[in-house]
């Protein structure tokens, strides 16, 4: 956009001052940022990316089961393992699980982010030929966030391992300020 602009100028072409950004796959991903923190200039996104949030639901692949009769999917080896991690925060300040941070006093230096990762057992729900459920079970914690996540660990080729992870959940789904929008939010990690 700086670009278009800078060279519209150049040229004695009328100057854009709003655009609508487009892109597919990584540049669809650009899309969704540049909106994000660019609400000035751009008045419009339409970015072209397969959205896997709700994989199970946007695919139905039981409903095609049930309607088929059939399993279309080779469900493979059984996991070896699945096991629960969970961290809680260092203080009520800021929702952080990362394992270094910037050095106050030198911030191009790392310095150690003490929190620590432990395991925690996990229940199997229900368990069929073709599919096992597991739950992890963590109360809101009295101060601070609580992230955890589960890891299942399935044989791989030549004696590897491969390790699979859900997404990270933080609780409570809270943060340490408020909400802020455009160029109110610049620089605030939380």
């Amino acid at each position: 956009m700086d670009a278009v602009q800078q060279f519209t100028a150049q040229s004695g072409i009328h100057v854009p001052e709003t655009f609508v950004i487009s892109g597919a796959s990584k540049r669809g991903w650009t899309t969704w940022t540049s909106a994000a923190v660019d609400s000035k200039r751009i008045i419009g996104a339409v970015p072209i990316v397969m959205d896997l949030v709700n994989l199970q639901i946007d695919v139905f692949w039981r409903d095609l089961q049930r309607a088929t009769g059939g399993t279309y999917l080779s469900m493979g080896p059984k996991p070896i393992s699945a096991i629960g991690y969970r961290a809680r925060t260092l203080d009520d300040k800021r929702r952080d699980f990362r394992l270094f941070i910037a050095n106050p006093s030198d911030p191009v230096k790392p310095m150690a982010n003490p929190v620590l990762w432990f395991t925690t057992p996990l229940v199997i729900e229900s368990q069929t030929n073709t599919t096992i459920i597991y739950s992890l079970t963590i109360e809101n914690p009295l101060d601070g966030w609580e992230g955890f996540f589960i890891q299942v660990n399935f044989p791989g080729p030549d004696g590897s391992v491969l390790e699979l992870t859900s997404e990270t959940q933080v609780i409570p789904d809270t943060y340490p300020t408020g909400d802020c929008h455009n160029e109110g939010c610049a620089g605030t990690l939380v």
